[in-house]
């Protein structure tokens, strides 16, 4: 896994895999620690962008309008995946939707692809990280394993948080330092595990082979 994987992130209209759609997809080739190859485009779904996702990403409707057609650009993700071992935060809510958008698409099979969720292994990695910070959209505080706490946590840079292709290059650095931590192994003894408990989405329209994990 470490020196062939894929990281990947969505950004969506909402939580629901099943009825909900993606807004952008990014994905980073990483080859022995290093990127190789990108992917990335805003989606045209067909629909309108919820305003409070709009505030939130800075998504709009007219963005989406400019994006690659659905069919499309799932198409060129599949091909950009191959069979390579995808890693997400969150995985749980990433796959899933994957998983789900190749089924309503009607163009392709689940997904296959063995996964690693970077939550999942911060959880076990840094049992009892704290909040550092606000979220600077409301004041509120950062939730403890959440991309933005944990790059704060680790020193990882994140500008833009919610735009895909800005969170997915804190994820992969957030790998890396995971990795380092805890070993490649222990890393991969995580693979296809879901994280579930306060920390984590709820498990929701993923694939067979996806294991939960009570965190």
């Amino acid at each position: 896994m470490q020196h062939n994987c894929i990281v990947f992130d969505f950004e969506t209209t909402g939580l629901n895999p099943h009825e909900d759609h993606v807004t952008e997809i990014a994905a980073v080739r990483i080859r022995d620690g290093r990127e190789v190859g990108s992917f990335h485009t805003l989606v045209n779904f067909g629909g309108e962008v919820p305003a409070f996702i709009t505030e939130m990403t800075g998504i709009t409707t007219e963005l989406c309008r400019q994006g690659l057609p659905a069919l499309l650009a799932f198409r060129l993700l599949r091909n950009f995946i191959g069979d390579d071992v995808l890693v997400a935060h969150n995985a749980a809510f990433d796959v899933a939707y994957l998983d789900q958008m190749y089924r309503r698409l009607g163009a392709f099979n689940t997904v296959h692809n063995d996964f690693l969720c970077t939550k999942t292994l911060a959880v076990a990695a840094k049992p009892g990280v704290r909040s550092l910070g606000t979220n600077p959209k409301n004041g509120k505080p950062l939730g403890p394993y959440t991309l933005a706490n944990l790059c704060l946590h680790f020193g990882i840079e994140l500008t833009g948080a919610h735009r895909a292709m800005n969170d997915v290059r804190a994820t992969a650095q957030l790998l890396a330092d995971l990795a380092a931590l805890v070993g490649w192994a222990s890393a991969s003894s995580l693979l296809n595990c879901c994280g579930m408990g306060a920390n984590h989405y709820p498990q929701v329209g993923l694939p067979a082979h996806a294991k939960p994990l009570v965190q």
